[in-house]
């Protein structure tokens, strides 16, 4: 018996590449939003050494060299 393999030689189309990267930008929105939902006034919500790392490095950007 003689076995071929296929090969899938599509190649997606502009219109296509167009639509999916929005699709998955979306999607990942709206996990990050449930996420913050789901763990908002907890433990989880707020890493006050983060907050304040960020805050520094905020102020420290703004200021220049």
């Amino acid at each position: 018996m003689k076995t071929s393999l296929m090969h899938n030689s599509h190649l997606p189309l502009p219109a296509e590449v167009e639509w999916v990267r929005p699709q998955r930008v979306n999607a990942v929105n709206e996990e990050l939003v449930s996420y913050a939902q789901a763990y908002a006034g907890t433990a989880a919500d707020l890493d006050e050494a983060l907050e304040g790392a960020a805050s520094e490095h905020l102020r420290r950007s703004r200021k220049g060299p």
